[in-house]
C-alpha cells in the first residue's frame, strides 16, 4: 500500500470518528441550588426514549404535511382559494 493510500485511509478513519463524535447525543443537567453543570452522553434508557420521541415527532410532522396536502387538493378540486374558504367560513 502506498503512502498516499495509507494517508487516505487514515483520513477516512478520522472523518468517521469525527462524525461519530458529532452524532453522540448528550444531556445537559444543571443543579439550580449549587450551580453544578453536568454534560454527559445519554444512557441506554434515554437513547431508547429519544428514539421514541423522534419517531413520534416525525409521525406528527408527516401527518401535518399530509393534512396540508389533502386540504390544498380539496380546495383545488372545489375550485376555491384559501381566502375564499375563509370568507365562506366567516
Amino acid at each position: 500500500m502506498s503512502l498516499q493510500a495509507i494517508s487516505q485511509e487514515q483520513s477516512k478513519s478520522t472523518d468517521m470518528q469525527t462524525r461519530r463524535k458529532m452524532t453522540t447525543l448528550k444531556t445537559f443537567i444543571v443543579n439550580v441550588e449549587t450551580g453544578e453543570e453536568i454534560i454527559r452522553e445519554l444512557n441506554a434508557d434515554e437513547l431508547a426514549q429519544n428514539k421514541i420521541d423522534v419517531a413520534e415527532q416525525e409521525a406528527k410532522t408527516a401527518a401535518a404535511e399530509q393534512a396540508a396536502t389533502d386540504k390544498a387538493a380539496l380546495l383545488t378540486k372545489l375550485g376555491i382559494s384559501q381566502d375564499d374558504l375563509k370568507t365562506l367560513l366567516s
